[in-house]
């Protein structure tokens, strides 16, 4: 077996000794990555950029520090040496703003479920799937004959009758109400909208409320409109019914999980932004759902702090 080697310390530990190690026609500075900071061979060389503890060696090379620890071999390179007099402390380079290299990994989308998929067409058979998040009895079906005469879009038809218009309320600013009692009542687009309709002459129908403006259907389009009475003046909420409370849906469903962790969360905020982008990307466009999706977790009591006019300070 041979004879016995005694190892006084450990290897990952042990001195670095910098003799021989470059060629006589390279300027080479070594330095080693302490608990109290970058040691550096050369005292008149600035240290190499602050890094986590796990990167322990460098060697600066023709204006290039090439770093290495447990996660591999990487360089960065470095503004031009000022060589600093003898009895000046030389600073390590700040922070760096960003990684130092990109992910190597990004986080897959899954497929939207199926039974998204099914409700955002405007499927009959949607209404369970509604209800299992809004509550049972939220979405009451309209007859026929509860539709009103200048309610002339097919689809939107089609969802009153279906599957019925959800009423909810207690969470993304939103609250709508069922017709089933008193039937779509036709309103004028306000005067005092921040934004007109010119593409459209409606009629429009009260639905509710969301973020600060009044919600109306388009009898001529189907498209789900804010009137811009109050909040961002976007006003497009939703190309149809089925697409617009779809993504409620599932805003709701994902504001109910819970997580294991803060990172999870967060990662399923982004999977449920693409798979709402997926379904409407025409009202993913507007400043409104971006608010509702954007990097933060929309709550409706931070919401209220915002400006007057609904956007973040």
């Amino acid at each position: 077996m041979g004879e016995e080697t005694v190892v006084e310390e450990s290897l990952d530990e042990a001195d670095w000794f910098f003799d021989e190690r470059a060629p006589d026609d390279v300027s080479a500075v070594f330095a080693i990555h302490s608990p109290t900071g970058w040691r550096v061979d050369d005292a008149t060389v600035p240290p190499p950029p602050r890094v986590p503890a796990t990167v322990r060696h460098a060697v600066l090379v023709e204006g290039m520090w090439v770093l290495a620890g447990d996660g591999g071999l990487f360089a960065v390179s470095v503004p031009p040496l000022k060589v600093l007099p003898p009895d000046t402390d030389a600073q390590p380079v700040s922070w760096l703003p960003e990684p130092l290299v990109t992910e190597h990994v990004g986080l897959a989308v899954p497929r939207i479920p199926d039974a998204a998929q099914a409700a955002a067409r405007g499927d009959a058979s949607s209404k369970p799937w509604y209800e299992q998040s809004f509550g049972s009895g939220t979405c009451k079906r309209l007859s026929v004959s509860d539709i009103p005469q200048g309610l002339g879009n097919e689809r939107a038809r089609r969802f009153l009758i279906d599957v019925g218009l959800p009423a909810i309320e207690g969470f993304l600013h939103l609250r709508t109400r069922s017709p089933h009692d008193d039937g779509l009542r036709a309103v004028p687009w306000p005067p005092d909208a921040k934004v007109g309709i010119s593409d459209s002459d409606g009629p429009f129908f009260d639905i509710g409320f969301w973020m600060r403006s009044r919600l109306l259907l388009d009898g001529s389009t189907g498209q789900v409109l804010r009137d811009t009475t109050g909040g961002p003046d976007t006003t497009l909420a939703g190309s149809s019914l089925a697409q617009f409370f779809t993504m409620v849906r599932l805003f709701d469903e994902h504001r109910k999980a819970l997580y294991p962790s803060r990172a999870d969360r967060q990662d399923w905020h982004g999977i449920l932004r693409e798979w709402c982008r997926e379904i409407d990307p025409v009202a993913l466009e507007g400043e409104v759902w971006q608010v509702v999706l954007g990097p933060y977790d929309f709550e409706d009591n931070t919401w209220d702090l915002v400006s007057p006019d609904g956007r973040f300070p």
